[in-house]
């Protein structure tokens, strides 16, 4: 479970990362994932109490990339 909540705990820097790796604001993160640029800042801080699965699926997918615990 430590190694879970680690790798949570980075998945916003991992974001912020590979967002600007691509070039893209937040607003173009936004816009490929169908929802709002205060939801793409609220998961790039961490805040995932009112993310949905599906969305964090749709991050993964639009980064062309997955969080693993390695």
């Amino acid at each position: 479970m430590i190694g879970s909540r680690l790798v949570l705990e980075n998945i916003g820097l991992e974001l912020i990362s590979t967002r600007k790796d691509l070039g893209w604001t937040q607003k173009q993160l936004a816009d490929k994932l169908g929802v709002t640029e205060q939801n793409v800042q609220k998961l790039e801080k961490n805040k995932y109490a009112t993310a949905r699965l599906d969305t964090l699926i749709k991050v993964a997918r639009a980064l062309d990339t997955t969080w693993t615990d390695n």
